[in-house]
């Protein structure tokens, strides 16, 4: 504000200045918005995206890297085109997700032309769950299901990066796309075998996962290909003490881990997890998959400690519902062998594994044309062929991101004309208080003028008085 401005009065003048600054603030934020938004089209790498077309032999990928390389703070990456050394580039105009601990983008190897995912930790988060992710990852290399790491660094630009095998849509992703927005028994049981698999092996290692949701369990490129995988490490912990080779101490007030519409009752309840969370955890999922729903869902409250108590006290009241009454029989049981579990007490996967292939083979008895594919594998279940899931959304936020530099702009452009209206008020004020000004000074000259010709003619009338008045005097006294 201009200091001329300074003439307008103290309380209008505070108004105004808070008034006209917020908007300023709000103009600035948004053009800076705008133009990371106009840097998405104008400042980025261009790719070629891989192809996902479907042809008779369906998508055959390459060899993956036999090797796993680790890049030391010497090798730096540019911040401008996304280069991380002589091999290996992020593409950074093709993120594929992102959360609260890092994001992940497409990588590319510059020399065999093959593109990896790239999970990036960034210099504000001093955590080290990248580090502890590639660790386990390179444990669970030969599982099935678990992706192949190749690469972590440590740089000044980012704290970290991991490099490993790009894959398809996850489950979450998926299920959006279906006709009927939930999955068959069928497919239901086969995922939880899968992960249940998963989970297993990573129990074998020591680990417990502690973060189970549909966003982490992700297909192959290959169409056909029905393998689940499990991602996202980053959280999980030993739940073998690496010093006394036993099962880790049961405590309690420990910080809520997981997303909260999966994690188990124990969890709620501020237990340490065991490996009986990951599986109530899975369960949970399964439940959603087949309700397409959980019976917590839409809790509305006023904060998120109420949210939290109150999804924790719907689940502690799970098997009372309904929805639990009616679930098919194998399904029912699979929950109360979890149920049932101790602390330290090791789950029988081979039951889970039995109750899970049971439920499968009543479905064979009851249908006619029974086969063997995923739901997702079927084109009449799904609303778009699957391998188009990921162009799909990708459009739909570049829409999206569209629409929002549309709006910013016609936001920036009200905001300008009330800006514009404010500074036209303040002048024209500025100008009504100079006009006073001005005015009262010449009132006061004017004033000033006048007394000074009433003072001349008061002496005049005093002179032409006085000489009267002597006379009057003398005549009396005598």
């Amino acid at each position: 504000m201009q200091k001329n401005q300074l003439f307008i009065s103290k309380s209008k003048n505070s108004n105004k200045n808070n008034f006209n600054k917020r908007y300023q603030t709000t103009n600035n934020n948004n053009q800076m918005n705008l133009k990371k938004s106009q840097k998405i089209n104008n400042n980025v790498i261009k790719l070629s995206p891989l192809s996902l077309e479907l042809s008779p032999n369906d998508l055959e990928l390459q060899k993956p890297l036999s090797n796993s390389i680790i890049l030391t703070k010497n090798d730096k990456i540019d911040e401008n085109s996304g280069e991380i050394n002589e091999d290996y580039s992020l593409l950074l105009n093709e993120k594929l997700g992102g959360g609260s601990f890092g994001t992940v983008y497409k990588c590319i190897n510059k020399k065999t032309k093959k593109e990896f995912a790239a999970k990036v930790e960034s210099n504000s988060n001093n955590s080290l769950q990248l580090n502890n992710e590639y660790k386990i990852l390179k444990k669970l290399e030969n599982v099935e299901g678990i992706p192949k790491v190749y690469l972590l660094n440590q740089k000044s630009n980012f704290e970290s990066i991991m490099v490993y095998d790009l894959l398809g849509p996850n489950l979450e992703d998926i299920l959006q796309f279906t006709k009927i927005k939930k999955f068959t028994l069928k497919t239901c049981y086969m995922i939880f075998i899968q992960i249940l698999d998963r989970l297993k092996n990573i129990h074998n290692l020591g680990y417990i996962h502690r973060d189970l949701k549909p966003e982490n369990f992700l297909i192959s490129l290959h169409v056909r290909d029905n393998i689940i995988f499990l991602i996202d490490f980053g959280l999980s912990k030993k739940y073998i003490d690496s010093n006394t080779k036993s099962h880790i101490a049961f405590k309690k007030d420990k910080p809520i881990t997981g997303t909260i519409r999966y994690i188990s009752i124990n969890t709620h309840l501020t237990y340490e997890q065991s490996r009986r969370d990951d599986i109530e955890s899975l369960l949970y999922i399964i439940l959603y998959f087949f309700k397409g729903e959980l019976p917590w869902d839409g809790v509305k409250t006023k904060t998120k400690d109420e949210k939290y108590e109150k999804i924790k006290e719907l689940k502690m009241k799970f098997k009372e519902n309904e929805d639990y009454k009616n679930l098919p029989y194998e399904m029912k049981l699979l929950f109360e062998n979890v149920y049932c579990l101790e602390f330290t007490e090791q789950p029988n996967y081979n039951v889970l594994y039995n109750l899970a292939n049971k439920g499968i083979n009543n479905l064979k008895n009851e249908e006619i044309n029974f086969d063997n594919l995923l739901d997702w594998q079927k084109i009449e279940f799904m609303t778009e062929p699957v391998f188009m899931i990921q162009d799909i959304k990708k459009k739909k936020k570049e829409e999206k991101e569209k629409k929002e530099i549309i709006v910013d702009e016609e936001n920036l452009k009200k905001e300008n004309e009330i800006i514009n209206d404010i500074n036209n008020e303040i002048n024209n004020e500025i100008n009504n208080n100079n006009i006073i000004r001005k005015t009262k000074t010449l009132d006061k000259k004017n004033s000033n003028k006048l007394m000074l010709n009433n003072e001349k003619k008061i002496r005049k009338m005093s002179n032409f008085f006085s000489p009267i008045k002597s006379r009057k005097k003398s005549i009396t006294e005598k």
